[in-house]
Formats: C-alpha cells, sequence, structure tokens
C-alpha cells in the first residue's frame, strides 16, 4: 500500500510534469505560427516589391519600344535618300539631327531601380539581360551627343553647297565629315537595334510578372 503522501506528490508531478508539457507545446505552436506568419508577410513584401520593380521597367520599355522604332524608322529612311543622292554624283549636306535634337529614350525607372538595389529582387537572367539594353542604350546616348554636337556646328552652319567644305574638289565627301557620316549612320543603326530590343525584355518580363501574379 502507497503512503497518502506518496500518492499525493506522484499526481502533483503528473500534474506540473502535464503543464510543463502543455506550456511547451503552446509556446512551440505560437512559435511556429508567428514564424509562419512573419514568412508570409515576407513572402507577400517580397512579391510587392518585385510587382513594382516590374511593373516600373515594363513601362519605361514601352515607351522606348513605340517612340524608339519609330525614330528609327524616321532616319533611316532619312539616310536613305542621302544614301541615293550621294550614289546619284549629288552633293547633299551630310545627314544631320535637327538643330533641337531628339528626344532620349527614359531611363529614369532603371536608374532608380539599380540606386535603390531594387536589381537584387529579379531573376539574374532577366537582371543580365536589361543590363545589356540599357548599357547599350548609354552608349548610343554618348554617340548621339558627340554626332548632334558636331552636325549642329560643322554642318548645320553651312547651308550653301557653294561654301561648304565637306566634298573635296573631286566630289568625294572629305575624310573629316565622310567619318561624321559613318558616325550618324551608327546612331541610327543602334536606335533601331534597341528599339527591338527593348520589345525582347519587355516580354520577358511581362510573362515573369504574369507567371508571379499567377502564382498567389
Amino acid at each position: 500500500m502507497v503512503p497518502f503522501r506518496t500518492k499525493f506528490e506522484f499526481k502533483s508531478w503528473k500534474t506540473v510534469l502535464f503543464r510543463v508539457v502543455t506550456e511547451i507545446a503552446v509556446v512551440s505552436f505560437g512559435v511556429y505560427l508567428g514564424t509562419m506568419f512573419a514568412d508570409h508577410k515576407a513572402a507577400q513584401e517580397e512579391k510587392l516589391r518585385q510587382t513594382q520593380i516590374y511593373t516600373a521597367l515594363i513601362q519605361e520599355l514601352d515607351v522606348f519600344a513605340a517612340t524608339g522604332e519609330l525614330t528609327a524608322q524616321r532616319f533611316e529612311a532619312y539616310v536613305a535618300g542621302w544614301e541615293q543622292q550621294y550614289a546619284a554624283g549629288e552633293h547633299p549636306r551630310p545627314p544631320v539631327f535637327s538643330a533641337t535634337g531628339i528626344e532620349m529614350p527614359p531611363h529614369s525607372m532603371w536608374d532608380a531601380t539599380v540606386a535603390s538595389d531594387g536589381l537584387s529582387h529579379l531573376p539574374i537572367p532577366t537582371v543580365y539581360a536589361a543590363s545589356q539594353f540599357y548599357h547599350a542604350l548609354n552608349m548610343m546616348e554618348s554617340k548621339y551627343d558627340d554626332v548632334f554636337s558636331f552636325g549642329n556646328t560643322r554642318i548645320i552652319p553651312f547651308t550653301s553647297t557653294s561654301l561648304n567644305p565637306f566634298y573635296t574638289q573631286a566630289g568625294a565627301l572629305n575624310p573629316e565629315f565622310e567619318a561624321y557620316t559613318l558616325r550618324f549612320k551608327d546612331v541610327v543603326r543602334l536606335l533601331s537595334f534597341l528599339a527591338e530590343q527593348s520589345q525582347d525584355v519587355k516580354q520577358t518580363m511581362q510573362s515573369e510578372l504574369d507567371a508571379l501574379l499567377a502564382a498567389y
């Protein structure tokens, strides 16, 4: 026969142990729920950041794709007309961009994304493709600035073919203006290439954005 005191102590320890185990289980479950909630909140915040970055860059690329393609087509036709005149033995003034220049494509969203480390939220292949595009865009803008400046200071002021310095007595372009004309054509080709590439990068980002929104 077990003494009453021993029974009481045994039941007390069982009660204490049950309470301890119960409290540990409750605390563990609470921690688990808290972790799940934190992970879910973090995932939602990451999704929101990605959505904002994709949306901003897609809109910027869309503007460039529309304006860049039209501008490239206009200057391609301009260069083709100039080449026809030159091939026919005429002495047309070398091609120039208008005195007011052309509107440069936007890249403020890309600059803001880079500055805020937003690229870390996008897939590496997409970041690489977008970086290539915007690097080429910066190159095109630098080339354009040089060509635009030369055209406005060395070509546009000469409106009379009898006074222009563009051609030699034999009727060929002077080397300096021949080099300029090649640079002008290079800018137009690069603009056309970027208009096509912007479409590719935009489509990639749009597909990834659609998949991201469909996953939640």
